[in-house]
């Protein structure tokens, strides 16, 4: 059971190339492993199960926890993979050359506190668990969720009397959780914008298959992008598109909004009038149009030589450069037996309407012209 659930996380995670849940499979892989009567005694060095389960296993957990993604088949591949062997094969070096030296750390404040476990053990894969949990959620990771969950578990198990059978199920449970949590990170890559968070536009595709009869698509262009990132640089870009992508997110009429590529963004109305969805346009223009953005850039450097850096938000204070931008808008109501890439065409048109009548505004199809914006 452990072994194939195992097999499995390592086989997809190779698949998938996830390296750091695939060296995941190979640290719970040999943590039941030192515990199986399938290994020969003498292979198993006293308290060397231990330094496994207790230290190499959670301490390594943490460390792919904050790891960056970098691939299997690879330097950083072969170099993580590398040190979690070496690992191993200290613990077991130790156990079995220095068993006094071992046996003296397992013993260490055992007068101080009775616990389940030697208290250095304790301590070391708690904080280790704890920290786990930490960069989980600082980085809002569902992998790094899944490896704290199954690290807790797993420990769980070890302590447990009669542990073999918990801790063969526990480690079904682990490759269960972080194969769930690769699935997750999948769907996340695949169907989400990784600068602005927001849907891709593959989830756009998939969401127009589910539309009715009524709704309404508005497409929006950041007005004179371009010229933009050549003054501020790319990093400023990045800022603008992301500051553009939350007001957009916040588009009220029920709204759904999209990243459809570069500059550009999508908002489906399902269930909308053009009407409906003009009014709620409105407010996303005029809400960027007075957004103010404290640029970070490089300021001269201090007598001391340190460079320091600008802020980003609205409220700026004395001596900050901010900018603001705008956006326009074009929108198109669906007709009676359109596909939705035609009421997506006629939205562009309608937006191109909106550029070349002076940019910053909201145009529906059709309306040529009639759609000002709003006087401040």
């Amino acid at each position: 059971g452990p072994y194939l659930a195992l097999t499995a996380l390592a086989l997809l995670a190779t698949a998938w190339r996830r390296g750091r849940a695939l060296l995941a499979a190979v640290l719970y892989f040999a943590g039941v492993l030192v515990f199986d009567d399938l290994v020969p005694g003498n292979l198993r060095p006293p308290h060397f199960a231990e330094l496994v389960a207790f230290i190499v296993v959670p301490v390594n957990v943490m460390i792919l926890s904050w790891y960056h993604e970098r691939g299997i088949f690879n330097l950083f591949g072969g170099t993580r993979l590398a040190f979690i062997v070496a690992q191993c094969a200290g613990a077991w070096a130790a156990a079995f050359y220095a068993p006094a030296a071992v046996e003296q750390f397992r013993t260490f404040g055992a007068d101080l506190i009775e616990a389940p476990a030697p208290l250095a053990y304790l301590v070391i894969a708690g904080f280790s668990v704890v920290v786990t949990a930490a960069i989980a959620l600082l980085q809002d990771s569902k992998l790094a969720t899944s490896l704290c969950v199954a690290t807790l578990g797993y420990l769980a198990a070890v302590l447990l009397p009669e542990r073999s059978g918990v801790l063969f199920a526990s480690a079904i449970a682990a490759g269960v959780v972080v194969i769930i949590a690769m699935l997750q990170d999948s769907w996340r890559l695949a169907y989400r914008d990784d600068l602005t968070g927001l849907p891709s536009r593959r989830a756009l595709n998939e969401m127009f298959l589910t539309l009715g009869g009524q709704y309404s698509v508005a497409m929006m262009d950041v007005d004179h992008f371009k010229k933009f990132n050549d003054t501020h640089g790319h990093d400023v870009g990045d800022d603008v598109l992301k500051m553009v992508a939350t007001q957009i997110a916040r588009v009220g009429g029920g709204g759904r909004a999209f990243r459809y590529g570069g500059e550009e963004f999508t908002v489906v109305f399902a269930s909308r009038s053009k009407a409906e969805a003009l009014i709620a346009l409105e407010g996303v223009r005029a809400g960027i149009e007075d957004y103010e953005m404290v640029v970070r850039e490089k300021r001269q450097k201090d007598e001391g030589g340190s460079e320091a850096k600008t802020r980003r938000g609205q409220g700026a204070k004395e001596g900050q450069k901010t900018v603001s931008v705008t956006i326009s808008i074009g929108v198109a109501e669906h007709e009676r037996g359109e596909p939705p890439e035609d009421t997506l065409k006629r939205a562009d048109e309608a937006l191109y309407d909106a550029k070349k009548s002076g940019r910053n505004r909201v145009m529906a199809y059709g309306d040529k012209g009639k759609k000002k914006k709003k006087a401040a």
